[in-house]
This record gives structure tokens, C-alpha cells and sequence, in this order.
């Protein structure tokens, strides 16, 4: 039967104190990795409100009105974008665009009600088919400017 000398009882929690020390990094190295995913779970899922509020104002916008709600949300995810995406993306910049034809588009729809001036309705039409105009592609050209940044990592 062996001995435990003071030689080998230090040889043993040494080894035992370096397993430890390993488990722990290991356990570390997981967690590190873990939250990681997790803040990019969560900037794709912020990013990816800002694509859906988006489509939703043009989905509206299809069908000829966009709601105060809708539109209420689409700022709110506009205004998200320019913290949400690196400056060159240009997405911030292209939003600002479509909020600025939204704009336009929802406020010719109030005033044509508003008014049965003819000269007036003329100059709104024209306002009205500018802002249309403008939005009808915005959808394909925003997917193609988010496209690199709605991917989990």
C-alpha cells in the first residue's frame, strides 16, 4: 500500500488545482461564446423589426393608405436604424427617403379629400404621383441594402 507523503499530496491537489483552472477556462470560453450569440440574436432581431416595419408601411402603401399606426412604427424603427447600421449601408439615409415620400404620400391622400379646388388638385395629383412614384420600388431596393445585415452569425 502506498505512502501519501507531503511530496505526493502536493503533486495531487496541484493536479487537482490545474483541472480546476482548465474547467473553469472552459466554462469561460463557453459563456463567452454564448453571449456573443446571443447580442447578435438580438441586434438581428432589432434589425430586423426595422425591415418588417418597413414592409408593412409598404404594404399599406399598396393598398392606398398608411395608417398612423403603422406609420408611428416605421419612424420609430427609421430613427432605429441610424444606431442599428453602419453608416455606409446607406440604410439610414435611404429611410429618411421613404419617410419623406410617405409623408408626402399620406398628406396628398388627406388634402385631395380636403379640397375641391381644381388648381389645387391638380398640384396635389402631381405631389401624389411623385411621392407614389418614389415608393413603388423601395421595397426590392431596401431588401437589397439590408440583405448583409438580416443574417445570424
Amino acid at each position: 500500500m502506498p505512502i501519501i507523503t507531503i511530496d505526493n499530496l502536493n503533486l495531487i491537489i496541484s493536479l487537482v488545482s490545474a483541472f480546476i483552472a482548465i474547467a473553469m477556462f472552459v466554462i469561460a470560453y463557453i459563456q463567452t461564446r454564448i453571449q456573443k450569440r446571443n447580442l447578435n440574436l438580438a441586434l438581428f432581431n432589432r434589425r430586423y423589426k426595422v425591415y418588417k416595419d418597413s414592409q408593412k408601411l409598404y404594404q399599406e402603401y399598396t393598398n392606398g393608405h398608411i395608417s398612423d399606426v403603422t406609420f408611428s412604427h416605421f419612424i420609430d424603427s427609421f430613427h432605429s436604424s441610424e444606431l442599428l447600421f453602419p453608416s455606409k449601408s446607406g440604410i439610414y439615409k435611404f429611410l429618411d427617403k421613404v419617410h419623406e415620400y410617405a409623408v408626402s404620400f399620406n398628406g396628398t391622400k388627406r388634402a385631395i379629400q380636403s379640397t375641391d379646388e381644381p388648381t389645387a388638385l391638380e398640384m396635389i395629383y402631381e405631389y401624389n404621383r411623385e411621392a407614389s412614384s418614389n415608393l413603388n420600388c423601395f421595397l426590392k431596393e431596401l431588401t437589397k441594402l439590408m440583405k448583409p445585415y438580416i443574417k445570424i452569425n
